[in-house]
């Protein structure tokens, strides 16, 4: 038995608007396509038999760059737990698209502890309507690492299309 630990960086982006809490969502939720994905994507890639059968499949629920696969509403627990009601909305988003992460994980299967993405959309206080932060950790630093060639060249596209999603939610494109 052998063990190693790697020490990887992690580097967090934030996005800030005084959009609220329901618009971000909503917006996230067109951009993801969620109403045709919702519950599919997992079910799409279980079944599909050929490339070819995935990727026609995965164009139906997608969206622009990638599909919906989860929702984990924090706050609701949270405000049970902590007795208060003075707690934000807190929603992690699990996203992605298995044709965009195949091409990462060609480079390093290591690569699917981080795919499907998350991204964490916050009230920037109890009242939804207040402004929203949405955070999620760049892909290129928990998935290449060091690595300056193909694997990184894949994930800093990957770090462009979230962040352009994080700009199209927040309305900072």
């Amino acid at each position: 038995m052998s063990k190693s630990v790697e020490e990887i960086s992690v580097r967090r982006v934030r996005y800030s608007t005084d959009l609220p809490v329901h618009e971000v969502l909503r917006r996230l939720d067109a951009a993801v396509n969620r109403k045709k994905g919702e519950g599919r994507i997992t079910n799409i890639i279980r079944s599909s038999r050929t490339p070819r059968e995935l990727e026609l499949r995965l164009k139906e629920v997608t969206g622009e760059n990638f599909g919906f696969f989860l929702e984990t509403q924090h706050s609701n627990w949270l405000r049970m737990y902590l007795e208060s009601s003075n707690i934000p909305e807190l929603r992690v988003y699990t996203i992605g698209n298995p044709l965009i992460a195949q091409g990462i994980m060609r480079h390093e299967p290591l690569a699917g502890m981080y795919v499907p993405l998350r991204l964490m959309i916050m009230g920037k206080s109890a009242d939804p309507n207040r402004g929203t932060i949405v955070v999620y950790d760049l892909p290129s630093s928990l998935i290449a690492g060091h690595d300056r060639g193909a694997l990184r060249h894949a994930a800093e596209g990957l770090d462009r299309m979230l962040e352009e999603l994080a700009q199209k939610i927040t309305g900072a494109a």
